[in-house]
This record gives structure tokens, sequence and C-alpha cells, in this order.
């Protein structure tokens, strides 16, 4: 057991680290207090943030040790803390939840244990927790904080062939134990302090979060002038400094909760009020883009006393399940205006306090009047076009941006959002 590590914690991080290391790596052990959690992965019931990790354990790998008994985490050497810092109803983290889990690993730790810590937490956390836990200093544990740059939906390309991994340390003899564990990953290694780690994980959100925001300035700017953002973008994009894989396309504000994370904690934690500003708005943009979609449904459907709406995929994209801080949340928020249903052909959903959930596309079709539409199946596309087609008194707005050209040349659909240089080629 001790040549081997263990990943602590079944989330999203968790499921995924653990999977893809003993694919690329060698047998593991995993552990969650959650026996929930515990027994979905005995079961090989993966998350849905991560459809494709049911493909990849079916492959050859190395052996998972699924550990149930908690004193046998003393056994080990090496410890992944795998728990993605969940958030409150309002969005914000709840990172107190994060310190009480590591204080009760430390707890079950033998002296010298060095714990690969991944959890998102603010500048600072770690050198906090250092001073107020006696304990770890006691034990001579090592915690090292690894920089998570997965991207939720395509973790498992880039757990398998990263471009870098970064690291902070507080002893620098570290630096052989983590080249010697991550030998196989050939790729760039970084090294810093705790809290210049915490930032860099902090300013990649950050950056995603301001080309977000960017690109939903300006769709609110252009709309000032009858024309979406994303009419223009293809130019933007090829210009070097941009880039072809930058979030500058407009959308219904940020979801998913990691961009939100980081947002949250420089808002709370900065001391210069300008920056405190920025992010305050940044927060207040994202409630209001969420808000287009409401108004869309509201100009449309102005006759209609309760909105009867059926949502083709919930989650905030088709690669990943997610409904925290949904694109949906300003419509789920009013139980008198909606009666909201669901079909989702990408992922297993089960009935909540927002939303019902459809298992018959034809018999949803009929008893609802607007569509909103996220992603589908091909097969069930081909029966909702069939359906529009013969049905104009139906409503449907296409959030997608990859599928504008599937709706519109309906009367009775909308795109919310153009297609990227759609109407004028280069000439």
């Amino acid at each position: 057991m001790s040549k081997n590590p263990l990943f602590y914690g079944l989330s999203h991080i968790g499921q995924v680290f653990s999977i893809l290391w003993s694919k690329k790596v060698g047998p593991c052990s995993v552990f969650d207090d959650n026996k929930f959690l515990l027994k979905k992965f005995e079961e090989k019931d993966f998350t849905n943030e991560e459809p494709d990790l049911k493909k990849i354990n079916k492959k050859k790998a190395h052996k998972i040790n699924i550990i149930k008994n908690k004193d046998l985490i003393t056994k080990y050497n090496t410890v992944f803390f795998t728990i993605d810092t969940p958030l409150d109803f309002n969005g914000n983290p709840k990172i107190k939840d994060i310190e009480n889990e590591l204080k009760k690993l430390i707890l079950l730790c033998k002296k010298k244990t060095k714990i690969i810590f991944l959890s998102q937490v603010f500048p600072g956390f770690l050198n906090e927790f250092y001073k107020k836990n006696k304990k770890i200093n006691k034990k001579k544990i090592e915690i090292i904080y690894m920089v998570d740059t997965l991207k939720m939906g395509e973790a498992i390309k880039k757990f398998l062939k990263p471009k870098q991994l970064i690291f902070g340390i507080r002893n620098k003899n570290n630096i052989f134990f983590l080249k010697k564990l991550f030998k196989y990953f050939k790729c760039e290694k970084f090294f810093f302090s705790h809290t210049e780690a915490e930032i860099i994980k902090m300013s990649i959100n950050l950056y995603l979060a301001f080309s977000v925001s960017f690109a939903n300035t300006l769709d609110f700017f252009c709309n000032e002038f009858n024309f979406s953002f994303s009419k223009i973008l293809n130019p933007l994009k090829n210009d070097n400094r941009i880039g072809k894989e930058s979030y500058i396309y407009p959308s219904l504000g940020l979801s998913g909760g990691h961009l939100e994370r980081d947002m949250n904690y420089i808002s709370n934690i900065s001391k210069n009020t300008l920056v405190k500003k920025i992010f305050f708005n940044f927060k207040k943009l994202s409630i209001a883009r969420k808000k287009v979609l409401l108004d869309n449904i509201k100009k449309n459907c102005k006759s209609k006393k309760i909105y009867k709406v059926l949502i083709f995929g919930v989650s905030y994209k088709e690669t990943s399940f997610s409904i925290i801080n949904s694109i949906f949340s300003e419509i789920f928020k009013d139980k008198n205006k909606f009666s909201i249903e669901v079909f989702d052909s990408k992922f297993l959903l089960e009935n909540n306090r927002f939303y019902k959930v459809s298992n018959n596309i034809k018999k949803s079709l009929i008893n609802n009047d607007i569509y909103i539409y996220n992603y589908l199946d091909t097969f069930n596309k081909k029966i909702l076009i069939n359906y529009l087609k013969n049905n104009k008194n139906k409503f449907l707005i296409n959030l997608n941006k990859n599928e504008i050209d599937r709706f519109e040349n309906f009367s009775n659909c909308k795109n919310i959002f153009d297609e990227p240089n759609k109407s004028i080629i280069n000439y």
C-alpha cells in the first residue's frame, strides 16, 4: 500500500484522478467518508460530469483498491486530497468544509505523509492552515498544492497528456519526490510557494471569467446596434493575441461553479476597493446575462399566463453534467410563472425542485408550448425538427451556437446568438 497513492475524496476530481492514474501510472486506492459515493464508485457508476470515464475504466488499467475502513489510511505515504470545494445555494465556496476535511485526514495520516492537495481555495489558505494546526507540524506532514487545470467534460485528454504540471511546496526537497511520482507525465513541471501556486490557479480561472464577461459586455453593446457580438467573432479569434480557443463567445453568463469560486474569493479577500468593485460587477453582469433567456421567452410569448417550458439538455454543456449556477436559474426561480419539464438524452436525471424529468419526447412536445434547445442526440433531434415543421404554434429558443443552421429557417424558432461571420464571408 505504501508504494501506491490513496485518493481521498470521490467527487469529480477524485474520480478523474484515480481512474486515470490507474490507466497511466499504476495501482492506487480510493476512500470517501460518504458511503453512498464509495458504493457508486464500486459499482462503476461514475460522475456525469465526465461521461467517458466509464469507457476508460473498461479498458485495460491497473487495479483500484477501494478502502472502506478509514483506519487503513495510516498505511499510505502519499495521499491525494481530491474533494471539490462545495458551493452554497448562492454560489459561495464553503471553505470551512474543506478545512474540516483536511483536519480529519491529517489525524488519520502517519508521520511524514505527503498530501497532494487539489481543492480550489483562496490564496494564503495553506499558510493559514499550517499556522492554525499544530498537529501537522508534530507529524511532519507535508502538504503540496497541485494546480488543477482540468476542463470539465474534457478532463481525460488533459490528464493523460497535460501541457504542464504546477505545484506549490514549502520544502524544496519535495521537488525530487514530485518528479519521481509524476515521472510518466512528460511535460514541463513548475514549482512555486503555496500562495504563488494558489494564485496561479485563481489567475487561470479569472482570466477565463474575464473572457466570458468581456464577450457578454460586448454582446450587450452590439445589441444596441441590432446585431450579436458573435457575428464579428472570427476576425477577433484570428488575431494571435486572442486566439482560436478563447472564451470570447457570448453566453448566458457563468455557470458550472469553478470560475465563480475564484471570483468569490477575490471579491472577498482583496483590500483594493477597485478590484472588489470590478469582480462584484462581473457577478452582476453574469446575473444580467441569465435574464436574456427570460426576456426572450416573455418577448416572444406575450399571451401566456403560465409558461409551459420544455428544456432539451439541462446541463451547462453536453460534454459534462452540472447545473451549479445554472444558465436556466432565472426561469427556475419563478415557479408561479413557469412549469418546467426537462428532456436530456445525454445524462440520466432525477426530478428535483426546479423541474420534472421527461422520458417521452413526443408526449412532452405536445404538453409544452415553449422549447429551449441546449443539446440533443441525433435521433431525438429528428423528432424535434419534424414536430416543429408541423406545429407552427410552438416556439423554440436555440442556445446552441454550433447549431444555428438547424433552426434559422423556422419562423417559430429564434437563435439567441448569431453564428460568427454568418452573413458575410471573406472576399
